[in-house]
This record gives C-alpha cells, structure tokens and sequence, in this order.
C-alpha cells in the first residue's frame, strides 16, 4: 500500500453516507476530494458546469468504487442565475447537506472575456460567484453544515489597495487569480467572525493539477504541455494537495480551522493547522462590504439577501 494510501486509510474517518456537495468535482483538487470522499461512503453531489465532462468523472470514480453514490447538478459559477438555479435544485432534491466544499475555480483565462453578469471572468468565477452562493445559503440551509473554503498559497502574497478589480479587469492574469484567493481567505475571515457558521479554510500548496492546462487557461499549447511533464516532478500530487478537503470534510476539527501543507514555505506535505497571514485578516468587513455593492450595482442583479 502507498504510504499516501494508508495515510487515508489510517487519518479520514467514515462519512457514513453524509451528504457533501463539491462545487467544481469534475477535475483538480474537487475530483480527488470526490474520489477519497466517496472511498469513505459519502453521498457525493457533484457541481459542474459541463455535465457530460462530470459524467466521465463519475464514472471513473464508480468504476474504482461501485458502491458510490454521485449525483450531479448543472451549476456555472461564472453565472448568478445559473447558481440560484442550482440553488433551487439543491433545497428541492437534498433537505440537508453534511457540507458545501467551495472548490470551483478558473485560473489564467483570455484578457478581457467576462462572467455572464459583466464581472471579469476570473474574479467574478473564484470569488463573486462564490460570495453569491454562500450568501443565498448561509442564514438557513447552511446553518448545520459546514462551509469548506479552498482558497491558495498565492493568497500571502498579494495586496488589496482599492477594490477596483471587482468590477474592472484592471491586472494582470496572475494577479487577478491571487486577489480572488485573498478575497476567499477575507471572506472567510469575515464569516469566521460575523456568524455562527461552521466555516473552514484550507489551501493546497503547490500541486500538479489542471489548472494551467484546463479549456479556460490562455497558456499556448506548449506551455500547457511542458507544464503537464514538469509539474508533477517538482510538486506534490493533486491526491495529496486535496488532502486537506476531505479531512475537514470527513473529521471533527474545531470551528474556524485552516489546513494548509505541512511542508518548508506551505508549498507541499501532508495538511496540518495553519494561521492565516495578517493579509488574509485585514479589513474583511470592508471587502464584505464592496463585494455586496459590487454585486448590487451589477448587470444582472438579484438580492444576495
């Protein structure tokens, strides 16, 4: 047996058929999630926005796992309608869920491409999108739930001088990408300490997963290829980076937790508690705040609460 194996044998509890729905299961670190989760008997629903690419990943999971149970939900998290949609389907078809992992992302898309609500894509995809999910959730459905943020390392090192990007691609692909995580880092923060939500952090180091070769990535072919080789042989595995999701999904942490790799520098290792940086808890009622009028003077907007 891989030690990565027994690691997940030994250290993730039974779920005992808890209900746990994925934002963005078909691919990356929700994928690996899904597979370790649905290892250890729990109730899977997948949220995607392609359901023929999260059929395959069904499917690949019940062929490893038959006893599985998977059910899947159209949900676009670039799209406010999409997601109360989603919403709506949700409450009808499942009364309860154990836990919502937040794990949808985009990373890296072409300048100037925008969510269906005017926001840039990747702002308005990792963050807003996320904002508005939770928001629509978290007074009833998610009261006896836990709420499982997956933010990024990059979260450490960016900062937030106005809140512009909100609302206007005013940065560079990259640093679009690291503000959405700080914001998910703030946001948790803020609901950490303005709620009673059981809200949880983690963010996965360094790994190996798609995100510089998936559809929406603006990466030319050969990069995305050299990437495909060269990642994997200098950062840890997508199983491993995705550790951290299924051991606050599965086990008993305190309220508030924040997993991270145990590694030198967070890059890599196996999770263990970790301290948001000082930029992660600065002025996260303030971004709140912006974020709620930023939604409220969008395209296509409806009332967050």
């Amino acid at each position: 047996m891989k030690k990565i194996d027994k690691y997940i044998q030994e250290k993730i509890k039974d779920c005992d058929n808890k209900v746990i729905v994925i934002t963005g299961a078909n691919s990356g670190l929700g994928f690996e999630s899904m597979k370790v989760l649905a290892s250890k008997n729990a109730h899977i629903i997948m949220a995607c926005r392609s359901f023929e690419r999260a059929n395959k990943a069904r499917e690949k999971v019940i062929e490893e796992y038959p006893k599985s149970k998977i059910d899947i939900l159209e949900y676009d998290q670039s799209s406010f309608a999409s997601i109360d949609n989603f919403i709506v389907k949700l409450k009808d078809t499942y009364p309860h869920i154990d836990a919502l992992i937040c794990n949808a992302g985009i990373f890296h898309p072409e300048i100037g491409r925008t969510t269906k609500d005017n926001f840039p894509l990747t702002i308005g995809t990792n963050y807003l999108g996320l904002f508005y999910l939770v928001e629509k959730l978290r007074d009833d459905y998610l009261k006896d739930s836990k709420l499982i943020l997956v933010s990024s390392i990059v979260y450490k090192y960016v900062k937030i001088s106005n809140y512009d990007f909100l609302t206007k691609e005013n940065y560079k692909a990259f640093k679009q990408y690291s503000l959405s995580k700080l914001c998910i880092a703030r946001y948790y923060e803020y609901l950490k300490n303005n709620t009673n939500l059981d809200v949880y952090l983690m963010h996965p180091g360094v790994s190996g997963t798609n995100i510089f070769t998936s559809p929406t990535s603006s990466y030319k072919r050969w990069f995305k290829n050299l990437a495909n080789k060269l990642l994997p042989l200098v950062v840890h595995s997508p199983k491993k980076a995705a550790l951290g999701i299924s051991l606050l999904s599965a086990n008993d942490y305190a309220n508030h937790t924040f997993l991270g790799p145990r590694g030198p520098f967070e890059i890599s290792g196996y999770p263990r508690i970790i301290n948001l940086r000082k930029n992660g808890r600065l002025d996260s009622e303030i971004l709140y705040q912006e974020t709620k009028k930023a939604i409220k003077d969008g395209a296509n907007y409806v009332e967050c609460k």
